[in-house]
């Protein structure tokens, strides 16, 4: 990790709760290799503007700063705007604009970006509502990478508990995804929490709304530039059998 980004991250340490810093330094944690070389597997590289749609801490808005001219990024929580645009300004990166802002809610005129990229997110609001959003502000011919999380992701969380924490209980998790997943479903506006998502039912969502899908695979697994860069997944593909963290790649028609 680079000694301005430690020192920053080790500012807010009594400032967050347990579960939230200790994923604020995992991803610092990650090589940055890891990050820029999953986007230039999905051709994330070379446009004028690209937007970080749920941008957390800042990780992966760094690392599309150096592969793109200009990146706006946004996120619902002002504190991880602040944190990550502090991360920023640390390392003297001076193409990213930070903006809180929901992801339903861009704060960007109709067709005026190249490309969205949104890391382990979009399944925090209504999904349809999110890529309805993501086409207004894309130019045509646009792409859009997001990642969902389904059924064996769900049960990895119950049966493994990963990263769970005083304040962070994975099993909760779970069970607000299955009711968010219904109330969906069925019509209702999902609360706080996650959902659980089909890739087929996805993908008729993509074509429905007016995109094209370039790829789908497990997370990490998309590679349109047949380069050899090596990749880590954060997340696996299946488990216990059903469909794990999925990613898409897409594009505006």
């Amino acid at each position: 990790m680079n000694m301005n980004v430690e020192e920053t991250i080790n500012k807010y340490k009594d400032k967050l709760g347990q579960n939230d810093f200790g994923f604020l330094n995992r991803v610092y944690q990650t090589n940055s290799k890891v990050y820029l070389n999953r986007l230039k597997n999905i051709g994330f590289e070379n446009y004028n503007s690209v937007l970080d749609a749920g941008c957390g801490y800042g990780q992966w808005s760094i690392s599309l700063s150096k592969l793109n001219s200009h990146v706006l990024a946004t996120d619902i929580s002002s504190s991880r705007v602040i944190i990550a645009d502090d991360i920023a300004k640390s390392q003297n990166i001076k193409n990213i604009d930070y903006k809180q802002s929901d992801l339903t809610n861009i704060p960007l005129k109709d067709n005026s970006v190249d490309a969205v990229f949104s890391f382990g997110v979009i399944f925090l609001v209504n999904i349809k509502d999110a890529l309805l959003e993501f086409h207004r502000v894309l130019n045509k011919g646009g792409r859009v990478y997001f990642n969902t999380n389904g059924l064996g992701w769900a049960l990895n969380l119950w049966h493994n508990e990963p990263n769970k924490t005083d304040d962070y209980i994975p099993r909760e998790t779970v069970v607000k995804s299955f009711k968010n997943t219904l109330l969906i479903e069925n019509g209702n506006k999902k609360e706080n929490g996650q959902q659980v998502s089909d890739k087929k039912d996805i993908i008729q969502l993509i074509e429905n709304i007016g995109f094209k899908l370039i790829e789908c695979d497990g997370d990490g697994l998309i590679n349109i530039t047949n380069n050899n860069n090596e990749i880590k997944p954060f997340f696996q593909k299946e488990y216990f059998g059903f469909e794990g963290v999925t990613e898409y790649l897409i594009e505006k028609i």
